[in-house]
């Protein structure tokens, strides 16, 4: 959003300055077309005036070593509310993009806001008496983007620590709000938005949209990279801060508001399109342009009686009827010459007219393709999800009346006391928030015989796609259920292998439902992407660090990922079982 009143001018004007940046090109911004730059670059402009505003839609598009980008820029200047602008920059191969010079030129330019927030280019440092207009901010219904908030208290230097934060963020700018917490700020936002919205010192916490501090659950939704991980590689945070910024940009639907203005920029930009297909007619001069007069050509009237000359000139006539003949007109004179540079023009415009309408055609049928798989792996998601709700109901429901049960039984023995007393806090399974948290729980559990022995970043990559953490709490369910089943077979009570342990679990041990488990992959998937199941292990298990893991666990879906936990059972060799890959589906029959 913008309280600029010169918003059109001022992106025009920022927008030109970004492509003289790039090289000696400065086409006009203030014309609507197409216009061709000296290094194969496209720009679209189109202009729109209508009664809620004037809209402009900017569109280069860049192709090289690197593949086709294209940078859009659409803003609206309000007639009679708030002004707007949206940045996006895409590949169609999907790369990940870094953000553009423009979206800093446009801050820096520009007072533009989300929702209440005001956007800055950097990290702002807030301290006490400030802290309110954050915790306002952060819980404000109207914002759209991120908002990253840094906590601090006195054991570490507060600027070098909000420099790092800087250099962290950096990809983010223009697409979320960062803020740097002092040390009373940091305790006064805790007191203004409770423990479960708190951010704790030298830790990010990111929030999503629709914060609700009055619903300690709510608070799940809002992740924190702890200072462990900020302790890592910086390229490291600043990639995982970046990624996460950016698809909530993708994935967050498109305010009301913008669409109608969408909608008509894309009906002005194929009208332009179409416009460029039509035959043209010929341009009069504009008011108050000089035409420079043009002798037309005439037939002599006298002719020389040399023979030379009237051989010339027989030679010469020849030639004007032959190109009459070709081109098909009857006088070669200013009417007819205008007319054959019209159909001229006309046939290169429509040349690349019709390149532009194939391409976009192509996008659309493209992204209609996209949309309809999604749409497809939704539903089945939400059909996959409907049923593990109804059994988890069902098996609550089941709990539910067998701790009733077991109370009655106990209080009849007379342990009333312990029959209704509250559930230990040591007793409680503790769950991770995210999948990046899921990493550091894995290493408390090699004392139990379950070793994690993958790449961990890869496992931290699915906490952009798991926002709330629910498939991470399945991947943990898993991670128990393993430990449990060495533990059984450490105490004689199983003595086969997981499946068996899973179908006919022993008294007291934990385990998830055998639907999640699969012994083996397809024929077919080992034979054309098995290269695709090896995963490390240590040395004395294989000492080529890496095995061939079959087995595995089905996480369930989140949006368009269907995660996976592949293992190896190593138990009658050292006792041990290995987690080789928590991470997005491998490729099989059925992905693509």
């Amino acid at each position: 959003m913008s309280e600029d009143h010169g918003l059109v001018q001022a992106v025009e004007s920022q927008f030109e300055s970004w492509l003289r940046g790039k090289g000696s090109w400065d086409p006009p911004t203030e014309k609507t077309g197409y216009f061709a730059g000296p290094r194969g670059q496209e720009l679209l402009v189109v202009h729109r005036d209508g009664a809620d505003g004037h809209s402009l839609r900017l569109r280069l598009t860049e192709t090289g070593a690197n593949g086709s980008w294209r940078t859009n820029l659409t803003a609206h200047q309000s007639a009679d509310g708030e002004s707007w602008l949206g940045l996006r920059v895409e590949n169609p191969g999907g790369k990940p993009a870094k953000v553009p010079r423009l979206a800093a030129y446009l801050l820096d330019a520009l007072k533009l806001h989300d929702g209440g927030t005001w956007l800055s280019a950097s990290p702002r440092r807030v301290f006490g008496p400030d802290v309110e207009q954050v915790a306002e901010e952060v819980t404000d219904v109207d914002r759209q983007g991120l908002y990253f908030v840094a906590g601090t208290d006195e054991q570490l230097p507060f600027d070098s620590f909000a420099n790092k934060v800087g250099h962290w963020t950096h990809d983010t700018r223009g697409m979320a709000q960062v803020v740097v917490l002092d040390p009373a700020a940091t305790r006064q936002f805790e007191e203004i938005l409770g423990p479960s919205h708190a951010v704790s010192p030298w830790t990010i916490r990111t929030f999503d949209t629709d914060v609700d501090p009055a619903v300690p659950a709510d608070g799940r939704r809002h992740r924190i990279l702890s200072t462990g991980r900020l302790l890592g590689r910086d390229g490291t945070v600043r990639s995982i801060l970046g990624r996460a910024t950016r698809l909530h940009a993708v994935q967050r639907p498109q305010p009301a508001r913008f669409s109608p203005v969408h909608r008509a920029l894309s009906r002005l930009e194929d009208k332009l399109l179409v416009d460029d297909l039509l035959p043209s007619t010929t341009p009069e001069p504009e008011a108050g342009s000089e035409v420079t007069p043009v002798q037309e050509p005439v037939a002599p009237t006298a002719l020389s009686q040399a023979e030379g000359i009237n051989g010339e000139i027989t030679f010469h006539d020849g030639q004007i009827e032959l190109v009459k003949e070709v081109l098909g007109i009857a006088n070669i004179d200013r009417e007819a010459l205008t007319e054959i540079r019209n159909r001229a023009d006309h046939a290169s415009r429509s040349t690349n007219a019709i390149e532009r309408v194939t391409r976009q055609l192509q996008e659309r049928l493209e992204r209609i393709e996209e949309l309809e798989l999604e749409r497809d792996i939704m539903q089945e998601a939400s059909e996959e999800q409907e049923l593990e709700l109804a059994v988890s109901l069902a098996d609550q429901a089941k709990l539910a009346d067998e701790v009733r049960w077991l109370r009655r039984r106990l209080a009849a023995s007379g342990d009333a006391e312990n029959a209704y007393r509250l559930l230990p806090e040591e007793e409680t399974s503790r769950y991770p928030g995210d999948f990046a948290e899921l990493v550091d729980m894995l290493a408390t559990k090699s004392g139990e015989g379950v070793v994690f022995s993958g790449d961990e970043e890869i496992v931290r990559e699915l906490a952009e796609h798991d926002t709330i953490g629910r498939v991470a709490g399945v991947a943990w369910d898993c991670v128990l259920a393993l430990c449990d089943y060495v533990k059984a077979r450490e105490a004689g009570d199983h003595t086969h292998g997981l499946r068996q342990y899973l179908e006919n679990t022993p008294q007291g041990y934990r385990a998830v439902s055998p639907k999640k488990f699969a012994a083996k992959e397809t024929a077919r998937t080992m034979q054309e992407w098995g290269d695709q199941r090896r995963f490390p292990v240590p040395t004395h298990v294989d000492p080529t660090g890496e095995t061939v893991m079959e087995a595995h666990f089905k996480l369930g879906k989140v949006g368009m990922i269907s995660p996976r936990m592949y293992y190896l059972d190593n138990y009658t060799q050292d006792g041990k079982v290995y987690i080789g890959y928590i991470g997005t589906h491998r490729r099989n029959t059925q992905t693509n």
